[in-house]
């Protein structure tokens, strides 16, 4: 079992009566609820930064990426005009 040790905090009124209110909802006590809306707090902004660095790192592969693809329309334009021109005999189509 997790090692516990207590902190204090103030909150305004209201938001402690809303606090009580959902705990109670869900059937748990008040330190229950805010542990477990500080757990979903921590996972929901460990998503955003891991969302936030793959967003980064497909921005810093997307000229890589862009590069390599003109690169292979390249090869593969250049690569059927040598078959075209092998089938053809290097005349051009029409003159035939």
């Amino acid at each position: 079992m997790a090692e516990f040790q207590e902190i204090s905090i103030q909150v305004p009124g209201k938001l402690l009566k809303e606090i009580d209110q959902f705990a109670e909802a869900e059937g748990v006590c008040r330190t229950e609820f805010i542990l477990r809306a500080l757990r979903a707090y921590i996972q929901a902004r460990n998503g955003e930064r891991i969302r936030e660095s793959l967003q980064a790192g497909y921005a810093e592969m997307a000229s890589l990426n862009l590069q390599i693809a003109q690169q292979w329309f390249k090869l593969e334009n250049e690569g059927g005009e040598v078959l075209l021109e092998d089938l053809t005999g290097g005349g051009d189509v029409a003159d035939n």
